[in-house]
């Protein structure tokens, strides 16, 4: 059980959190009435990521949500939408026009959803779902840091963005595999 805290103590947390580090991730819940963290993230947020998937679901959640969210303080422009997990063979052009305005694409990877199973989201992907997908997520690291990389324009029109290359992607993983502990039978 976590410790109650209200409104004002959820702008203080992020608030001091903005002083300690250049870029704060917080995954917001869907009950945004009962979770104040999730309500001042998201009204406080320089940037905002919607993940959408390409399912009856999700589309549901979006039309129930969307009425919430329309109040100004939440500055729906400046959300990125991504679409993401998008198998092959479903209509990703639909979703699209429904959610309006993807920025980003996700696939969906096999070995990426193998390496969850094994706890293994660290490793290394390959093949080319994976050259896509991690293309997506350099582009959406890029956005977070604008200043880093100047060369990608910040436009929904997909046409407008240099290549991306996968150096920031690794060396993110590899920053984040510095801080976990070394597991049994890595032999190091």
């Amino acid at each position: 059980m976590y410790a109650s805290y209200d409104r004002e103590r959820a702008v203080d947390l992020l608030t001091l959190a903005r002083h300690l580090a250049d870029v704060i991730l917080v995954d917001c819940s869907s009950y945004l009435s009962a979770d104040p963290l999730s309500t001042v993230a998201l009204e406080l947020a320089d940037t905002v990521y919607r993940l959408h998937s390409c399912e009856l679901k999700s589309l549901m959640f979006y039309a129930s949500y969307l009425p919430l969210l329309t109040d100004l303080r939440f500055r729906r422009s400046l959300n990125v939408s991504v679409l993401s997990n998008v198998k092959a063979g479903q209509d990703e052009r639909e979703y699209s026009q429904v959610f309006g305005g993807i920025e980003v694409t996700l696939p969906y990877v096999t070995e990426l959803e193998q390496q969850t199973a094994d706890a293994r989201l660290l490793d290394d992907l390959s093949g080319k779902e994976a050259k896509t997908y991690l293309s997506g997520v350099e582009h959406l690291i890029q956005l977070a840091l604008p200043e880093e990389h100047p060369h990608v324009a910040k436009s929904k029109d997909k046409s407008s963005t240099t290549p991306i290359h996968n150096s920031t992607t690794l060396n993110l993983l590899n920053w984040l595999k510095s801080f976990l502990p070394k597991r049994r039978g890595d032999g190091q």
